[in-house]
C-alpha cells in the first residue's frame, strides 16, 4: 500500500496521543542516529593523493593501464600444467 504525506499525516493525526508521542519519539531517534553518522563521516578527498608521483599523460596510462591488466596472461602461460 502507498501513501502520499498528505495520506500518512492525516492517518497519523488520527492516532492516539499516546501513539502519536511514541511515534514521534521513535522517528525522533532514527533522525537522530542518522544525523550523527553523516556528521561521523570523514572526507577522503585528498588522503590518498599522492603528489610526489610524475606527471604521466593519459596515453601513458592507459597503456600502463592495459599491459598490466595483460601481465597475467603471460604468467600463466608460463605455469607447467605437466
Amino acid at each position: 500500500m502507498t501513501m502520499s504525506p498528505n495520506e500518512i499525516i492525516r492517518a497519523i493525526e488520527q492516532l492516539p496521543l499516546e501513539e502519536r508521542r511514541s511515534l514521534m519519539e521513535r522517528l525522533q531517534s532514527r533522525v537522530t542516529v542518522t544525523d550523527t553518522a553523516s556528521r561521523k563521516r570523514e572526507s577522503l578527498f585528498g588522503k590518498f593523493a599522492r603528489p610526489n608521483l610524475p606527471d604521466v599523460s593519459e596515453e601513458e596510462l592507459n597503456t600502463y593501464l592495459r599491459e598490466v591488466s595483460n601481465a597475467w596472461k603471460e604468467d600463466f602461460d608460463d605455469i607447467d600444467t605437466d
